[in-house]
């Protein structure tokens, strides 16, 4: 199998990730938190979900600290 097949085969997977919740269901999680760090952990799983972030590198983009 060539690379970039292998990779276009993960991408037409729906959830490769295995995340149960729905993006509904991560969205109201993700304003219940109560502390920065928790908010930041569910909103990583609502981007991967939403197909917002696609690499680790687009998780950091948008949830790292601006330094």
């Amino acid at each position: 199998m060539h690379i970039l097949s292998a990779v276009s085969v993960v991408y037409l997977c729906e959830n490769p990730y295995n995340i149960t919740e729905s993006e509904e269901v991560l969205k109201k999680l993700v304003v219940d938190q109560k502390t920065g760090k928790q908010r930041e952990r569910v909103q990583i799983l609502y981007l991967l979900v939403t197909h917002q972030a696609e690499t680790l590198g687009h998780l950091a983009c948008w949830t790292g600290p601006i330094r």
